[in-house]
């Protein structure tokens, strides 16, 4: 999830979400369902950032 516009972006499949699965199992532990977020800036708002940094810095 983008930190500055909010644009978020859906992973389907990723090896995290089947390594969480597998210590789920180990730990005789049936999920119902799995939540992972990650926040940070998308690529376009990161290029605004940096080009942001650059101009206030000259």
């Amino acid at each position: 999830m983008c930190e500055a516009c909010g644009s978020i972006e859906t992973i389907e499949g990723s090896k995290v979400a089947e390594a969480l699965e597998q210590q789920g199992w180990a730990a005789h532990f049936g999920s119902r369902r799995k939540v992972i977020e990650v926040a940070g800036l998308c690529q376009s708002c990161d290029e605004l950032a940096v080009r942001f940094r650059t101009a206030v810095a000259r």
